[in-house]
Parts: C-alpha cells; structure tokens; sequence
C-alpha cells in the first residue's frame, strides 16, 4: 500500500510539472506583454549587460542593454582595450548610467568610473578604482556598489576611488562610503570603513537615496542599517537589515534582515523613512513551493527589493533550478507576486513616476 502511495504522489508531481510547462508559455507572454506596456507608457528604463556571442561558451559580457518596455537597444559596445564592464546603475530619473569599466592601457590595466548620458551618447570618465586583480576578459565586474542622487548630481559610492590622475598610494581600508560630484568630480569621504558585510548582503544598493537628496542609507559591517544626513552628517540606526532600497516617495525603505546562515534564510521588510521607524513584513524568508527542490530550486529571495519609480511595486529575485536567479514584481501593498520574464533583468530602474 505505501508503495502504491509513493508511486500516485510521484505522478503527481510530474503531471503538476507538465501542466505547468503547458501553461508558462502563456501565462510568461501575458506577464511580459503587461509589465513591458507599463513601462512603456511610464517610459521606465533599466539597463543590464548582455553578450554580443550568445553561441559562445563562456559568453562574454560585452554590451549594455538598455530597455524600456519590449524595446531594447545597445547602449555600449566593448572595444579592443576593454577587459571588463560592470553593472550599470540607472539614475532615478532615467536619463544616465553610471558604471565601471577594466581597461587596457600602456601602463597596465585600470578600473575606472564611467557616466553615460542616455540621450546625448555623452561618455564621461569620472573616477579611477581600485586597480583590478587578474580579470577574464568579458567577464562581469563584480561588487562595484552605486546609488545616483534623485537630481542625478551626486553618486554615492562604497569601495576605493580617486580622483583622476591622483598619484596618491591606495588607501589601506578596503571599503570606503563616499560620494562623487558628477560635474566637478570631486569625491568626498563619508564614513571610513573595515571589512564590508557578508557575502549575503549589500552596503548600499542603486536606491539608498531619499528624494530630498539629503539622506542616504547603508548598511554597517554589523549588518544594520544607518540613515545619515548629508547636511548636519547625523546619523540614525534604523535596526538589523542590508540591502536597503528607499521608495521614490520616501516614504519607506525596503531591507533585507538576514535570520540564518543559509543564503535563503531572510526575510524581507518595509521600514517607515520618518521615526520611529515602524517595521512591516513584505515577504518571508521561507516561500511554500509544492515541488521538490530538484525541480523549483532553492526558491529564497536575494539581494535588494527594487522600487518602480511609482513605488507601488517592487522587483525581487528568488533563485530558481540550478541556483539561476529569476526576477518577480511584486505589490508594494499586497501579497501578488508574478514572475517576470528573463529579460526584464531589472536591477536598477528609474523614470517618472
């Protein structure tokens, strides 16, 4: 009888799946048809890297992809002296990246920060980084932690930079939280840093600004938060979390609170911007899944929760089969969570609300 009941479940389970395959063509249309004409009309903009061999293996990481609604364009090409490109930051607005780039040069390889203006092609160097290990050329650079002011300004930064042509030796703390004046590039050390967070966490993500402009949020190598502001340089403790992505109206701030050591083991919450920094939960660090792990994957959420510049939504990436992170949007105010197309590799945003 229990192998009679073993063997039902087992069918079970594989006519969920089929069904399930059947039917993701076009439930994945439908969600890509609607989220891809929101952000049309709201005229929102991501950007990602992208390869320009998909037949090649490794693929390298050589464009950048900018997307708003099912249009896609390159944005940037590698050229022959370019060894690595780094996530590009949207600016809130929409109008700039800003991103890091490993180069070849008579004296070496440097890493340096780079602006792009979206609707000029303007191209402008604005930082040396910390120089660069021994990179795979096409590979991704990993790590390079930005966040672009509202009035697209200021960036804030978390690792080592100077200024261009500084001949200065390399600062011997390894991560430092520091903005940069995008037209005169200045930088400006804020809060000198040890070692960063755990693996598990951020710093600070592409949304640590408020909308005034005036405060930011990070993450301290404890893994809690703190609010500065900018002007009087006060500082607010705001409790456990990293991965703190602040909502365009200002009104909250989404964490991650790590609970366990496994990758999965966090829950993710809403923190009230004003005192005394009420807390809500958004979604919990165990998700139901009805399939075996060998099937649906891990299903934990990571990294930060992204805001649509409306902030009624939020992008979450929860790791699928084979560890592959899978974006979803969920409602700011509910409990819906749909999952998203591939494509929509949404890890910055900005636009209008």
């Amino acid at each position: 009888m229990g192998a009679v009941v073993r063997f039902l479940r087992v069918m079970w389970t594989f006519a969920l799946i089929f069904m399930m395959l059947i039917a993701l063509p076009a439930m994945t249309s439908a969600q890509e048809r609607g989220w891809g004409e929101t952000m049309a009309a709201r005229a929102w903009i991501t950007a990602f890297l992208d390869t320009s061999v998909p037949r090649a293996v490794p693929q390298p990481l050589d464009r950048l992809i900018v997307k708003s609604g099912l249009t896609e364009r390159t944005i940037y090409q590698a050229g022959p002296n370019d060894i690595n490109l780094g996530e590009p930051v949207v600016s809130r607005d929409g109008q700039r990246l800003a991103f890091a780039k490993v180069e070849s040069e008579d004296t070496g390889l440097k890493s340096y920060l780079y602006m792009l203006e979206l609707a000029t092609g303007e191209f402008r160097r604005l930082a040396e980084l910390h120089p660069p290990g021994i990179p795979l050329r096409g590979a991704a650079v990993r790590g390079t932690q930005l966040a672009w002011s509202h009035d697209g300004a200021t960036l804030l930064f978390f690792g080592q930079a100077r200024a261009l042509g500084a001949s200065n030796t390399w600062n011997t703390v390894p991560h430092e939280l520091m903005i940069i004046d995008v037209a005169t590039r200045i930088l400006t050390r804020l809060v000198p840093r040890g070692p960063a967070p755990s693996r598990q966490g951020r710093a600070i993500t592409s949304q640590a600004w408020a909308p005034d402009n005036r405060r930011i949020v990070y993450a301290g190598a404890d893994e809690h938060l703190i609010m500065i502001d900018l002007v009087t340089l006060s500082e607010t403790p705001l409790g456990a979390g990293t991965d703190a992505t602040w909502s365009p109206d200002g009104q909250w701030l989404a964490a991650r609170v790590r609970k366990g050591k496994n990758i999965g083991d966090a829950d993710y919450v809403l923190i009230a911007a004003n005192s005394p920094n009420a807390r809500e939960l958004l979604t919990d660090a165990a998700p139901p899944t009805h399939l075996p792990s060998f099937f649906s994957g891990s299903r934990a959420f990571v990294g930060p929760a992204i805001w649509s510049p409306d902030s009624r939504s939020l992008i979450l990436w929860r790791l699928g089969r084979g560890e592959r992170e899978e974006p979803y949007v969920k409602a700011s105010a509910g409990t819906s969570l749909e999952r998203l197309p591939d494509r929509y590799r949404i890890k910055s945003l900005g636009g209008q609300p």
